[in-house]
């Protein structure tokens, strides 16, 4: 019987659409724009396109440029450009579109937004203030309605100053710095702290306290990987090391730990061949999987420096196998930021340049001990708007994935900004490796709502699994209260 009546109706069908004027298909009308090959009006239903999960999106054969289908996966339209799957909008969970999150503290915790940090479904964000000790670091998961704080977590002890001024999650670990933390003899020697999450909560496992009596920057960046070929790992940056044989002051390092027994225990002590006195070895670590970079950002005359470790199996030592140095130009500070990931290496030069404009350095393991580097400038319509973008102040990897912090917010005479401001920008790129040569392409651009003075919008950022997560500390309530916020967005992987 269904099939009668297809065969019915298949040639009103096309009468009607024969029908319509000039050639134009109308739905619920019976003129249709002259503009328009299909036409459709109601007042109350919509239009429905083909619905599918990610899976079945990415299998369906040969699509034509311009194919356009709803993921059920992402809540996004997505639509192919002739080379891949993009969003019309990058997306998140409560439907399609980035989601900014005002700081719900006190009117005491503002600066949220100061670090962040994200895994998966789970984000970490500081609130980092002078004016409140007990400084807080909030946990959000995103699920089917949004992005949901699931808790507020502060200094597990009495000796907490800066209290999440470094944050990096991995797997189940959370680890969150506190240089200045303050030992029994109430001097500032630092601490970092590791959390671990069970049942979607995140519990204290350790602390580690700095092996040094001085004040030397312990965890002024901190990173952790889950899965080393030691297991988990936790890298701690201390840039204000004073080396002894021979005597280099301020030449940092890093230390790093791995847990044994359900103990951290330190594993080594990293200190690059080519270290020199003021480098700061360590203001900025990354590890990921069996790669660890460091930064050393005022290298000679903060020309800035990044080295690159490999631990090629369970128990051996980590092996310097890559070092690339500013070049001599000064105030560079070429290593500000790093970042690591399975397939790539990505280094922030933020004060590229006399006029600060910025660049980041990408690197791709080609052979043994060999790192290939790759300049990757500030997109090109940056240019002219401002001399200090600082096009790589902070850099996320996650995969083949690059998001990349230009927190600029100067005066521009003349800009098209509101207020005369130039906004901070959070930057999204899809990497490839071709013969070589590693070809980037820009994906989205993330700017502030409006400019104000110093927004600094993106000055921290983090990237995985198909998220986004964007700092902006300096973000104004509805009451123009300086609280902060964070905004979360998506990407298709």
């Amino acid at each position: 019987m269904k099939i009668v009546i297809k065969q019915m109706l298949m040639p009103l069908l096309f009468l009607a659409v024969q029908l319509s004027s000039a050639q134009n298909i109308g739905i619920g009308t019976a003129t249709p724009h002259t503009s328009a090959k299909l036409d459709v009006q109601s007042q109350n239903s919509g239009v429905l396109l083909p619905r599918m999960s990610s899976a079945q999106r990415k299998a369906i054969s040969n699509p034509a440029k311009g194919l356009l289908v709803f993921d059920t996966d992402t809540n996004a339209f997505m639509y192919w450009n002739g080379t891949e799957w993009q969003m019309l909008v990058p997306g998140n969970a409560s439907g399609g579109m980035p989601t900014e999150i005002m700081n719900p503290g006190s009117s005491a915790v503002n600066n949220f937004g100061y670090e962040v940090a994200i895994s998966g479904n789970f984000a970490a964000v500081a609130a980092l203030h002078s004016s409140n000790i007990n400084r807080p670091v909030y946990i959000y998961e995103k699920t089917t309605e949004g992005w949901l704080q699931r808790q507020e977590i502060t200094c597990p002890d009495a000796g907490g100053t800066f209290f999440g001024n470094s944050l990096d999650m991995d797997g189940d670990y959370l680890v969150i710095g506190d240089y200045f933390w303050k030992n029994a003899n109430s001097t500032s020697v630092g601490k970092v702290f590791i959390f671990k999450r069970t049942n979607g909560i995140y519990t204290y496992e350790n602390g580690i306290q700095s092996v040094s009596a001085s004040q030397d920057y312990f965890a002024y960046d901190v990173a952790v990987s889950q899965s080393t070929p030691d297991g988990p790992v936790v890298a701690v940056g201390m840039p204000h090391y004073s080396a002894t044989i021979p005597a280099r002051f301020w030449s940092g390092r890093v230390l790093l730990y791995k847990k044994v027994n359900n103990n951290w225990v330190l594993a080594q002590n990293i200190l690059p061949t080519q270290m020199l006195a003021g480098d700061q070895t360590g203001f900025s670590v990354d590890i990921n999987g069996s790669i660890l970079v460091v930064g050393a950002p005022y290298r000679e005359t903060n020309s800035g420096g990044v080295y690159i470790y490999e631990l090629a199996a369970a128990g051996s030592s980590w092996q310097q196998t890559g070092s690339y140095l500013g070049g001599g130009a000064n105030d560079m500070l070429f290593g500000y930021s790093v970042s690591a990931s399975n397939n790539f290496v990505a280094a922030g030069m933020p004060a590229f340049t006399t006029g600060k404009k910025g660049k980041v350095v990408l690197f791709k393991k080609l052979t043994t001990n060999n790192w290939t580097p790759t300049w990757l400038n500030e997109p090109s319509h940056f240019s002219g708007e401002t001399s200090n973008s600082f096009f790589g102040q902070s850099v996320s990897l996650s995969g083949d994935y690059l998001l990349v912090a230009a927190p600029s917010s100067n005066f521009t005479l003349g800009s098209t900004h509101k207020y005369g401001m130039e906004t901070g920008r959070a930057v999204l790129y899809k990497l490839r490796l071709v013969a070589g040569v590693i070809p980037v392409s820009l994906l989205k651009v993330s700017e502030a709502e409006f400019a104000s003075p110093d927004n600094s919008f993106a000055k921290a950022v983090g990237i995985s699994g198909g998220n986004v997560i964007i700092g902006h500390q300096h973000a104004a309530d509805e009451s123009s209260a300086i609280k902060g916020s964070v905004t979360f967005s998506s990407y298709d992987e």
